[in-house]
């Protein structure tokens, strides 16, 4: 305690702790709301692509960082989420069920709201032109419009 209160002094620490409790209660409710779901590999593969673009999209888009307190903590939410999700994935896929007509993947409940959220994240911000991939506003858009396709491979919310 004292070494938060030396390092940072204008930290309140107990709206902190409220705003984390607040948060990780947010979360527990939305993955407790979510289903698993039962996708094809080919469609996995699909949304693996758009969270690895989510991610790219993030470190072309470095510099929003260094701005506002929401630019980085959107930026930081998305990484976080595809990072989580992606582990996931690894994880998931490894334990593929295959049938004579393809091979599906479980997807638990909780990668299906992390790839949720950064994919969500990642759309508007490209849509609203907070990010880009620096390549054109027609790219961004094709990005944008490819990653909602492949967010509605996932169970709706």
């Amino acid at each position: 305690m004292t070494y938060v209160r030396s390092h940072l002094p204008n930290v309140d620490l107990a709206d902190l702790v409220t705003h984390l409790k607040q948060a990780d209660d947010a979360q527990k409710r939305e993955v407790a709301d979510a289903s698993p779901a039962v996708i094809k590999l080919e469609d996995t593969g699909r949304l693996i692509a758009s969270l690895a673009q989510a991610v790219r999209c993030v470190s072309l888009n470095h510099d929003q960082l260094a701005q506002g307190h929401r630019d980085k903590w959107e930026a930081v939410g998305v990484l976080d989420d595809a990072s989580n999700c992606l582990t996931l994935l690894g994880e998931a896929v490894t334990n593929s069920h295959t049938t004579a007509q393809s091979t599906a993947v479980l997807w638990s409940d909780e990668s299906v709201v992390y790839a949720r959220r950064a994919l969500t994240q990642t759309i508007t911000n490209l849509r609203d032109g907070s990010w880009t991939f620096a390549h054109g506003p027609q790219l961004d858009a094709d990005v944008a419009t490819r990653m909602n396709a492949d967010l509605k491979l996932l169970p709706p919310e």
